[in-house]
């Protein structure tokens, strides 16, 4: 009953977050079912590796739900996720607060470092500086007294740094079969149709080079105009690159 008052608490106080800030996404019912589905997935992964164990905790990925929902939704609202998800994981396990800790704190670099979610090798830099934070984390728990011996330090050093890598390959995976599933933009899909051989583009290219040099130029200029405005640069590029494609 107490976790259960602790979830209701947190959704609502995530609804009035939203309504407060991100009101268009109330209004997306497969985005929230997605940030939904993807905070009780992280969840349950840290129930099925047993709060009670010593290491296995600290091998859940936990960052990579933040990760996934910057590139879906923002960064925002991944951190409000990320601040929900460790105090779940807080009431979760009993011994000590480290990991919840690291949950947070690892979460948080994760959202605050993923600028560029179009790019691959961005998911790995912050799944490095995730796993650095972890270790930062365990270390200071240590130099507290917990662990009690180096060893266990080490390897929940060790763990704390496999934690955030496994964090960005997940994201990277989570993020690819989102798209392909549920057909969403994500800022991976958009790179992907970005690239030159694509077969639309390259049939395009064939039947009107003319249109398509066109295409090339208005994808720049929108692009930048975007940049420029704050608005989706890479939503913007790829509807350029197409705009003319009915001819």
């Amino acid at each position: 009953l107490g976790v259960l008052l602790v979830s209701v608490i947190i959704l609502l106080l995530f609804i009035l977050y939203l309504s407060r800030f991100h009101r268009r996404l109330l209004a997306d019912s497969t985005m929230l079912s997605l940030a939904a589905g993807l905070f009780l997935a992280t969840l349950l992964a840290m129930r099925l590796a047993g709060p009670d164990r010593v290491v296995q905790p600290y091998l859940v990925p936990t960052a990579a739900m933040g990760l996934m929902i910057t590139a879906l939704a923002g960064p925002s609202v991944a951190v409000a996720g990320t601040v929900g998800l460790a105090v779940m994981i807080g009431f979760m396990v009993d011994s000590t607060s480290a990991l919840t800790i690291m949950t947070l704190l690892g979460g948080l670099v994760g959202v605050l470092t993923l600028t560029n979610t179009e790019r691959f090798n961005s998911y790995f830099v912050s799944g490095l500086l995730i796993g650095l934070m972890n270790a930062a984390v365990v270390l200071v728990f240590f130099l507290d007294g917990y662990p009690t011996d180096s060893l266990g330090a080490v390897t929940l050093v060790t763990a704390g740094i496999v934690n955030g890598l496994l964090s960005g390959v997940l994201a990277l995976m989570g993020l690819y079969v989102i798209s392909s599933v549920f057909n969403i933009p994500t800022s991976l899909r958009l790179l992907e149709l970005t690239q030159p051989n694509q077969k639309l583009l390259q049939r395009l290219l064939r039947e009107a080079p003319g249109t398509y040099q066109h295409s090339l130029q208005v994808a720049n200029l929108a692009e930048l105009a975007a940049e420029r405005v704050g608005a989706n640069a890479m939503l913007t590029r790829v509807g350029a690159l197409y705009h003319d494609v009915g001819k």
